[in-house]
């Protein structure tokens, strides 16, 4: 029988295709498509042919009607009726037979309909060509059960992209009594998302949401709705996965702690004056320096807090210190490495307190020249707690009058000890080491460094002079130190985790002694290669030392605390914590939480300043240093603010020129920054 002139579907490609076949030549049929192409196909391949009337210009509104009896007829098709009548024959089925099974009388737009439910079932049966065969009970079951899995888990995904849409939105903090456990449960996952990098199902929804590489960012308004972080905690801590809270167990550790006080093997060295440089607001203090006179010359004591006797391998301390890996200091606030009690407290060299230590103690001649010096565990007590504007004050009394710290230099009395003698012998001895390093070859950038502070969204910035006196006692005073212990773990077998930097390929670039300059510390930095961890000792190019670690900050890196536990055992004859294998794992461990923290640091500082900078001179004309040509404009420095950005439309600048700018975009929240000519 022709079917010349019928509406058909023909079943192509696992699909149904409805076609007008306009001719039938034998078994080959030609038909028109829904959207008017002409097209060919095989008898065979025709399932389902329509009783209504129809010509080629028909053909359109006929199959509408059709489509409104189809749609009709698919409410009615029960598959598991279905299921449940052609299951009791083990054989394949043509679809007009099950259609009547369920409809008995059946009409075409019914044969058409269950072909679209058969099409689209996963359940019931297996297709074989165009006939369909009852699956097995068993599979069924399990069918079933998959099917409506994953009806739950679309219905879960939709609830849940309404819920993190309406906290990322929210302007104020959501009753929790709202959140059912469901709700609980995947604002756990975003939690851990933040907090742990842990990827889970609610944050691939966020990720569909907001965009992959928005996920952190969205991730913490949706938090601070929902009550898990503080309405009010900077964005950056969290972006940064920095938890403000300590675990529990830490803290009923900590307050367990007491101060170590005198104690066999520890050197008492409570009697000699001591002294600590630091800014006004530190609370982990890490050094302090003692200072005597002795038969010959002097005795230059530099002290580190010994962390290594209260926060003991393995113990709850340490497992929140590593986890940590070092505190975090953002111009909002700090976050401390340890709890309070044992940063700002029981290990921390604050004044009138005796505290343990592992000193560095140098004996110098009248010359200033070491003639011994050794590592010991000490027990210190700093008398006075200075600051680096105080012994700037005081090592240049000729610029006093115009310091801003002059008032409180003036608080701090001279000790019978001679604190200021003290303080000129130890910035002399610090020059000399300055100047040997220096001779043999070290890098020494002294440029202003910006310190920013927030408080109630209000933006203070100060510049330092990281070249000062007063830093650079404490500078050499640091290298000497980790310079010591690398040399002592390299003579004595010690195992510890050296620092070292391979040398620029081309010299140094000279910075003509003229200063600070932007262009010749770019110059500098670009060939500057990366400091590299070893097991193995290996020089340290820009610092100018064949041997150097890092032991003097233990309050505030977890890499310097595990190196202080090898160098603290080591002292008293113990055998060392970690060898030199479990200890690089470690250290890898640490150096990178310490990068990413310092990366993040950077970020906010940048975004502080330059709210501080749209706030203050968006329309005023600033000085700028030309730094290099970068990709078609130029990178300038501004002389006041030491702030980096672009200059656009100006030609023929060289590095280290003045020019004037004027503010074009300032944008904190991406860090951007662009000047034209003012």
């Amino acid at each position: 029988m022709s079917i010349s002139g019928k509406i058909v579907e023909i079943f192509e490609k696992n699909d149904l295709k409805r076609g007008y076949v306009t001719k039938q030549v034998q078994d080959k049929v030609h038909y028109i498509t829904e959207h008017g192409r002409q097209a060919k196909g095989n008898l065979k391949q025709v399932v389902v042919t329509y009783s209504r009337a129809a010509t080629e210009k028909t053909f359109a509104d006929v199959s509408r009607a059709l489509d409104v009896e189809i749609e009709a007829a698919l409410s009615e098709v029960d598959l598991d009726l279905i299921w449940e009548f052609a299951s009791e024959e083990e054989r394949a089925y043509q679809v007009p037979e099950l259609a009547e099974l369920l409809f008995g009388e059946i009409a075409d737009p019914q044969v058409g309909a269950l072909w679209r439910a058969l099409l689209l079932d996963t359940c019931y049966f297996k297709r074989k060509l165009a006939e369909f065969v009852p699956r097995p009970a068993e599979q069924v079951e399990e069918l079933r059960h998959s099917v409506q899995r994953k009806i739950e888990k679309e219905e879960e995904r939709t609830r849940l992209r309404a819920l993190f849409t309406r906290l990322h939105s929210a302007s104020a903090p959501v009753d929790r009594e709202e959140f059912d456990d469901a709700d609980h449960q995947a604002l756990d996952h975003v939690h851990a998302f933040l907090y742990r990098k842990q990827d889970s199902e609610p944050i691939r929804l966020i990720e569909e949401l907001r965009g992959a590489h928005l996920a952190r960012e969205a991730s913490v308004p949706v938090l601070r709705a929902a009550g898990r972080i503080a309405w009010d905690l900077d964005p950056f801590l969290a972006l940064g996965g920095v938890e403000t809270e300590f675990a529990t167990l830490a803290l009923q550790h900590a307050e367990q702690l007491q101060p170590v006080g005198p104690e066999d093997g520890r050197l008492d060295m409570t009697q000699a004056l001591t002294l600590s440089v630091d800014d006004a607001e530190t609370r982990e203090v890490d050094d302090a320096f003692t200072f005597e006179r002795i038969d010959g010359g002097t005795r230059v004591g530099v002290h580190i807090a010994d962390v290594s006797v209260i926060c003991l391998r393995g113990d709850p301390l340490d497992e929140e210190a590593r986890r940590r890996g070092v505190t975090v200091y953002l111009p909002t606030g700090n976050v401390t490495m340890l709890p309070e009690r044992v940063g700002c407290d029981v290990s921390s060299l604050i004044d009138g307190r005796p505290r343990a230590a592992v000193g560095l103690l140098m004996d110098l001649d009248d010359q200033g020249v070491v003639t011994a010096a050794k590592f010991a565990p000490t027990l210190i007590n700093v008398d006075h707690k200075l600051t680096y504007d105080q012994v700037d004050a005081w090592l240049n009394p000729e610029s006093a009058a115009e310091s801003a710290s002059e008032e409180a230099v003036s608080e701090v009395p001279l000790p019978e000890a001679n604190l200021l003698e003290a303080i000129r012998e130890l910035h002399a001895f610090s020059a000399s080491l300055s100047q040997s390093r220096t001779d043999r070859g070290a890098l020494v950038l002294d440029r202003r460094e910006m310190t920013i502070k927030v408080k109630d969204g209000e933006v203070d910035l100060v510049l330092r002079d990281t070249g000062s006196a007063a830093h650079v006692l404490v500078r050499e005073l640091m290298i000497v130190y980790n310079e010591r212990g690398a040399q002592l773990a390299l003579e004595e077998g010690l195992p510890i985790i050296f620092r070292g930097q391979d040398p620029p390929d081309q010299p140094w670039p000279s910075d003509d002694g003229q200063g600070y300059s932007p262009a010749a510390a770019d110059a500098i930095f670009r060939t500057m290669k990366p400091s590299r961890l070893s097991l193995e000792v290996r020089p340290h190019s820009s610092l100018g030392l064949e041997a150097y670690t890092q032991l003097t900050s233990p309050l505030r890196r977890y890499a310097d605390l595990t190196l202080q536990r090898q160098l603290s055992a080591h002292l008293r004859g113990e055998t060392p914590p970690h060898d030199a294998q479990a200890l690089m794992e470690v250290m890898v461990f640490a150096d990178e939480i310490g990068r990413e923290r310092a990366g993040l640091e950077r970020e906010s500082k940048r975004y502080w300043s330059l709210e501080y900078l749209a706030k203050h001179f968006r329309d005023q004309p600033l000085e700028a240093s030309v730094v290099r040509e970068d990709r078609g404009d130029f990178l300038v420095e501004l002389v006041e603010l030491t702030l980096r950005g672009s200059l656009s439309g100006v030609d023929g600048l060289t590095p280290g020129e003045r020019v004037q700018v004027m503010i074009t975009e300032v944008t904190p929240r991406s860090g951007r920054l662009r000047f034209r000519v003012a």
